[in-house]
Order: C-alpha cells, then sequence, then structure tokens
C-alpha cells in the first residue's frame, strides 16, 4: 500500500493552464514565473499558487542563471549560495541553469504551526526566472484541488 505523498510522486502531471476568477468559477493559479536577482527575496506562494498549502509537489524550472532556494515559514530569511556550513540559516539548494526541480511544499504540516508560506531564492549573480507550477494532485482528486479553499 501506498501513501499519498508517494501515489503524487510516481505520478507528476504537466503545467496546467492558470484560470482566472469568473461567473461561478474560482481562480486556478497552478504556474508561476518569478524573476530572481543576486539579492535574497522573499516570494510568498499564496500570492502565486491557489493550492499552495496543500502539500503538492512543485517542480521548479531555472532560466538563463542558476537559482539558489530554501522554503520558509517567514519572509525575513536569506540564503547565500556561497554557504558550506552545514547548519549555516543561509544555506539553500540550487536549481541548475536550464534544469528542473521537483519539491515538495508541506503546507502545514501540524495545527498551530507555521506554513512554509515562502519561497527565498536568488542567484549568485545576474538575473535569472524561476518558473514553478503546481506538479501534483492526489489519485482521487481532480482539478479542483488546485483551487482556492477546496
Amino acid at each position: 500500500m501506498t501513501t499519498q505523498i508517494e501515489q503524487e510522486a510516481a505520478n507528476i502531471i504537466a503545467p496546467l493552464i492558470n484560470v482566472a476568477a469568473a461567473a461561478g468559477i474560482a481562480e486556478q493559479c497552478a504556474q508561476m514565473a518569478l524573476p530572481i536577482t543576486a539579492t535574497s527575496t522573499a516570494f510568498d506562494l499564496s500570492a502565486y499558487l491557489s493550492a499552495w498549502n496543500r502539500g503538492h509537489f512543485l517542480t521548479l524550472q531555472a532560466e538563463t542563471a542558476d537559482v539558489y532556494f530554501a522554503l520558509s515559514t517567514v519572509n525575513t530569511d536569506t540564503v547565500d549560495p556561497t554557504v558550506t556550513t552545514a547548519k549555516a540559516v543561509t544555506l539553500c539548494q540550487r536549481v541548475p541553469s536550464g534544469q528542473d526541480r521537483v519539491v515538495r511544499i508541506p503546507g502545514i504540516d501540524k495545527p498551530g504551526q507555521l506554513p512554509y508560506r515562502y519561497l527565498i531564492a536568488r542567484t549568485s549573480s545576474g538575473s535569472a526566472i524561476l518558473r514553478g507550477y503546481i506538479s501534483s494532485i492526489g489519485l482521487s482528486e481532480d482539478t479542483r484541488a488546485l483551487q482556492p479553499g477546496t
């Protein structure tokens, strides 16, 4: 028997088009494109992805430069691509330019705790675009799982 997370990881979906709110239709934001610079910036995932906090997988794609990132519960954290100390608070991971990285957004794992709502990202120099899309839904779910409030 597999868990919901294992099922989602084994069944990554293609990017779904964003849908604007219309009469009787909820907004569905499943893709984003973020401008990344050499300054560490906190991006609020709730402003870009309507189902950011449901434990789905997110596929990140770096364009034109490597992007260094980490998820955080606060928007004041920073990342530093030069850090190599194991326990450093600015330690981050890399999405190489032209490649993808699939990660799971934890969302809110326990009641009363802060969600991993912020994607902290930067380049080592220059600028890049970090594209991302929610790349999983549960096998028993449909695209309504990507709408807000479901």
